[in-house]
């Protein structure tokens, strides 16, 4: 059967909605974290700033490395 013919069942779109859902919590509890610590440190905008600029910096690298994982990952599955 072709994927286009994939018919998804109600119980997989319930567990498909559930992960996702999920995936929005974890996102929303990260980000918080992150506003309480900021606000926890009473920094100035410049300071702010910095921190902003250096976190978007191991942000992307993080980011990066994942990519390369998963590369790597489908590279060793082929």
């Amino acid at each position: 059967m072709a994927d286009k013919d994939f018919i998804p069942t109600p119980r997989l779109l319930d567990e498909e909605a559930r992960l996702a859902q999920e995936r929005r919590d974890k996102i929303s509890r990260i980000t918080l974290e992150i506003e309480q610590i900021l606000l926890r440190e009473d920094l100035t905008m410049g300071e702010l700033g910095e921190v902003m600029d250096m976190f978007n910096a191991r942000a992307h690298a993080v980011f990066s490395q994942t990519k390369l994982k998963i590369i790597k990952q489908n590279y060793e599955s082929s």
